[in-house]
């Protein structure tokens, strides 16, 4: 028998806790066994407590309400955040440990239905996130030529209802998630799609001990083939065209992977650069409306001869870097407008919402800046929780 002091959301008290020796030599106690506290005699519902607010709350005003919500005193500032890195940790090995280590790798079809309503899909989708770095000092183990930005990388993998029951079952995605065309918008033909939500693991020093790739390619191995022999899966990803982006997923899923370019980010980029072509903004409008028409259809090579008959040009430099851009993305710019009509994904704007989730609406608040582990560790914690919650 041990006295311990036990944290709850009911209250701080102390009591009895009865230690076993299992049938297999460890040991273990009452509260972890009947009551699932941790190793610091926190109740679940309290860990969950810190866990969720940490992502709408400084760790400071977090500590009040949590002495507001439990009666007494539970943690400073400072021990929430200690709590958090050492929870972000071990949900990182956890990662690691479930990770394939076999040299299987993942069998992508080369027949994918873009346009076929009755064909499903395993939605990839892949996005980065900056947040601001803490400057050097002497309690951060920073160099002065680290960046000035913390990068994260958020992934989504789904599937269309048509592919079939996974391995093992999904979340929904994540609350709040805004259309395929990021307009926020919904529509008749939307289905709903399921996804996980990914990120990095770490290390005890903040650095990426389990890299977004092997993330994907555990999670696809999972949740399609389990116990199953290996299967062809059509396999298609969406992104904003980044080039580290694209390397991962072909690092993942081979050089053949079907690749889109988000439908958001390509009418982005041709307003954009359109605003620096045309020379007032009626003509700015007139080219951006012919522009997009073509390539709503897929028509990238229609699209490239107009921007090389254009009678009025403002900056040639501008124009050439529209033209390169769309030469470069040519096999990924497909018919959004009829894949919009068989009810398919043709943009990231879920995995948009997705990074704002785990990462911007906490970390990229004004006047805020955050340490590797910090901000890697609050981002692990949010997406242990996105998918535990679904």
């Amino acid at each position: 028998m041990k006295r311990v002091l036990v944290s709850s959301l009911n209250g701080v008290y102390e009591t009895d806790n009865q230690q076993y020796v299992m049938l297999d030599g460890s040991s273990a106690n009452h509260l972890s066994l009947a009551c699932g506290f941790d190793s610091t005699y926190r109740s679940e519902g309290l860990c969950a407590f810190i866990e969720k607010w940490a992502s709408d709350l400084a760790y400071e005003k977090l500590s009040a309400l949590l002495g507001e919500h439990v009666g007494s005193p539970v943690l400073c500032g400072v021990g929430i955040k200690k709590y958090l890195m050492r929870k972000a940790l071990a949900i990182s090995e956890k990662w690691s440990s479930g990770a394939d280590g076999g040299d299987i790798g993942i069998a992508v079809s080369e027949s994918v239905g873009l346009y076929d309503r009755d064909r499903g899909e395993v939605i990839v989708m892949m996005d980065d996130v900056g947040v601001k770095a803490q400057k050097p000092h002497k309690k951060i183990a920073r160099d002065k030529d680290d960046s000035k930005r913390i990068e994260t990388t958020v992934a989504l993998v789904g599937m269309s209802e048509e592919t079939g029951k996974p391995a093992t079952g999904m979340p929904a995605a994540p609350s709040g998630t805004v259309n395929d065309a990021g307009t926020g918008e919904k529509t008749d033909a939307e289905k709903p799609i399921p996804y996980v939500v990914l990120t990095e693991g770490i290390s005890a020093d903040g650095a990426v001990a389990y890299p977004i790739g092997n993330a994907i390619s555990d999670t696809v191995k999972r949740l399609y083939y389990g116990d199953s022999p290996v299967r062809p899966l059509p396999v298609v990803a969406i992104t904003d065209g980044a080039r580290s982006i694209r390397l991962t997923l072909e690092a993942v899923f081979g050089a053949g992977v079907c690749i889109i370019l988000d439908w958001y980010h390509l009418q982005l980029k041709v307003k954009n650069l359109m605003s620096m072509i045309a020379p007032d903004k009626t003509l700015k409008e007139l080219y951006v409306r012919e522009l997009q028409a073509f390539l709503w259809q897929g028509k990238t090579q229609r699209a490239l001869e107009c921007l090389t008959g254009l009678p009025k040009v403002k900056n040639a430099e501008k124009l050439e870097e529209l033209v390169t851009y769309l030469k470069k993305h040519q096999t990924e710019i497909i018919d959004y407008e009829k894949r919009k009509q068989a009810g398919k994904t043709i943009g990231s704007g879920r995995c948009e919402k997705a990074n704002d989730i785990v990462v911007a609406h906490r970390q990229k608040k004004k006047g805020t800046a955050w340490s590797r582990q910090g901000s890697k560790s609050l981002a692990i914690i949010t997406v242990n929780r996105l998918n535990k919650a679904a």
